[in-house]
């Protein structure tokens, strides 16, 4: 939410999760046979003030709570998985962060929604003090850019590149590990299951080509291709995953420019899945 002139951004994330979800180990994607299926329940809440300091810029303040509890690991021999391992062998059911963070944004693209033109930078840097409430203290660190150059395309195209570092510091909670689909707006890694790379570091990067198929607007194609670098056990950042796919656009709305997206996405060691969403992915 935005106040007039674009002076104060209230920006919020509030979630309940009663699920499910399968991981695979601290690293690259690993094979389909070694997923342990988990199930948790998540209360977060997040909440961001921004305030513009220059034009197109902005500084906010944060407060973050995660609380994940009733975790299950459907492992076998749950001292063994990759969610035990981590916590040494020992039975861990909930978990707690409670921190603040100090985030940079600017932004002049001119839809988010649909952006054609401009660009999107980001930077939040999180703190989590066991005298907040947190179960362990730790830091994460997010950049990400996101750049819609104005070249000449066949069928008047749009091309749009972003870019993404995800970095932890300390002993984060197994289940707040930067993650694919774990990202801010849970849109990275098309080809791939929230979840199926996790990584104490995260590197990502993806293109995609925007293409009307029909004079009205009303019909829409894009194809995309995404990298993503984790970093294995001992810290170290692996060869990237690829991922990539087409999909369609069906506009939704005209006047915001907001579309359905439906992608067809895959990923190394035989990942595949069908995405939905309404807006484009960046």
């Amino acid at each position: 939410m935005f106040t007039s002139q674009n002076t104060w951004k209230l920006e919020g994330d509030w979630r309940y999760l009663d699920t499910n979800q399968p991981t695979y180990g601290l690293g690259p994607a690993f094979p389909e046979d070694l997923k342990t299926e988990m199930d948790f329940n998540l209360l977060r809440f997040y909440e961001t003030v921004y305030h513009k300091v220059i034009p197109d810029v902005l500084l906010g303040v944060g407060y973050h709570f995660n609380h994940y509890f009733t975790i299950i690991d459907h492992s076998p021999d749950p001292a063994t998985s990759a969610f035990g391992r981590y916590y040494g062998g020992q039975p861990v059911s909930k978990s707690t962060s409670s921190g603040a963070s100090l985030n940079l944004l600017s932004d002049t693209r001119d839809n988010p929604i649909n952006s054609k033109q401009g660009y999107y930078a980001r930077a939040s840097y999180r703190v989590f003090p066991t005298w907040m409430g947190s179960d362990d203290d730790w830091q994460s660190l997010e950049t990400e850019f996101r750049i819609y150059p104005r070249v000449p395309l066949p069928g008047n195209g749009i091309l749009a590149l972003w870019g993404m570092t995800w970095f932890s510091f300390g002993r984060p909670p197994y289940l707040e590990l930067p993650a694919i689909g774990w990202d801010y707006n849970n849109r990275t890694g098309r080809g791939y299951a929230q979840g199926r790379i996790r990584a104490e570091d995260l590197v990502y990067g993806e293109a995609e080509y925007r293409l009307t198929l029909t004079r009205d607007g009303m019909w829409g194609a894009a194809a995309f291709f995404n990298l993503t670098s984790a970093s294995d056990e001992t810290g170290t950042l692996q060869s990237p995953n690829p991922g990539g796919g087409v999909g369609l656009r069906l506009k939704l709305n005209k006047h915001s420019d907001t579309n359905i997206a439906i992608d067809v996405g895959f990923g190394s060691e035989g990942s595949k899945g069908v995405f939905f969403g309404t807006g484009e992915a960046f």
